[in-house]
């Protein structure tokens, strides 16, 4: 998942800046300004090709295992301002689609209708859905974002996808970005696995043995091929040669 990038290139750096300070406190080590240019040439190509990356900072924020924990920055204001934008983006771009709309009529359905208790005692109907579709969009998302940071981060080990499913009423807009970028692949190995053409020739190998041993119950023609000093008969499209192993060879 591409979320995990991110917090995976932070631990490296950690291990990294470890390794080189216990290679710098050792004098008698002469390999430590090796492990040293090492690190500094391994860090270097990380920053640049990974760490001013919008998407992946926002699929990491979106990940209710890590949130801002790993992300740089200098004031905390201006990083939910950006988050804020880009889940404001994206939810007007697809605010049209069929799932947004069920997702809106899932919540308009939470409202409840008056009861008789309620008629008797002249309680006020609820209008906390009505209320809610008043709030510009911008503080929606606002709330949202801050309610998500405040809460805490769930495992390492639990579905951040499952979490998204089971909190989506919570915070509906930030769903509609969440779901977006976090089914990025973060590699391309599943693709690979599905497009490769690795195990194609061992598969036709076996399809026309198959074939073979149809064709042999077909035709009916066998041939026999002794233990020494006998050539395999020539294989035509339509005979096939039947190798007798004797029970004791």
């Amino acid at each position: 998942m591409g979320s995990a990038i991110l917090p995976v290139i932070f631990s490296l750096k950690s291990k990294l800046s470890q390794i080189t300070q216990l290679n710098e406190s050792d004098d008698t080590d002469i390999n430590g300004g090796q492990i040293k240019n090492m690190y500094t040439t391994i860090i270097e190509v990380l920053d640049q090709r990974y760490q001013d990356n919008a998407l992946l900072i926002m699929c990491t924020v979106l990940d209710p295992r890590f949130k801002i924990e790993y992300i740089k920055y200098n004031d905390l204001s201006v990083l939910k301002k950006t988050i804020a934008e880009f889940c404001e983006t994206t939810y007007e771009r697809i605010e049209s689609d069929s799932y947004v709309n069920n997702i809106s009529n899932q919540l308009a359905s939470q409202k409840k209708p008056k009861t008789g208790l309620s008629v008797i005692f002249g309680t006020p109907e609820n209008n906390n859905m009505d209320n809610f579709q008043e709030v510009p969009l911008s503080q929606k998302i606002k709330n949202e974002l801050d309610l998500y940071i405040n809460n805490p981060k769930i495992g390492v080990e639990q579905d951040s996808l499952d979490w998204w499913n089971i909190n989506k009423t919570t915070y509906p807009i930030m769903f509609v970005s969440a779901k977006k970028v976090m089914t990025i692949q973060a590699t391309s190995l599943a693709s690979e696995r599905i497009f490769s053409k690795g195990g194609i020739s061992g598969y036709e190998s076996t399809e026309r043995k198959e074939d073979d041993a149809t064709k042999e119950s077909y035709t009916g023609e066998k041939k026999t091929v002794s233990r020494r000093g006998c050539q395999m008969p020539p294989l035509t499209d339509l005979k096939v040669a039947l190798i007798v192993v004797p029970s004791r060879w």
